[in-house]
């Protein structure tokens, strides 16, 4: 299946990147292969192992933090 020009599709380990940046908290790869999973990111099989995530989706996604208290202190940094 050929690409279209305006999709990119990147690796578990560069959507984590990403996602950790935007979210301003660390993010792992395993949860954004969670993320596709429940449908919140597209992606799609790279080979019989290796999944890739939609870049448009991923860039969009915010993920927030997992406990209160560190909601807290992003609330009061911001």
């Amino acid at each position: 299946m050929p690409r279209k020009k305006d999709e990119n599709w990147l690796t578990g380990q560069e959507a984590s990147c990403i996602l950790t940046e935007n979210s301003g908290h660390p993010v792992s790869a395993n949860y954004v292969r969670i993320l596709a999973k429940n449908g919140a990111i597209r992606s799609r099989a790279r080979d019989g192992r290796t999944k890739e995530y939609h870049e448009g989706d991923v860039r969009a996604y915010r993920v927030e933090p997992k406990y209160k208290k560190d909601r807290q202190r992003e609330e009061s940094v911001a």
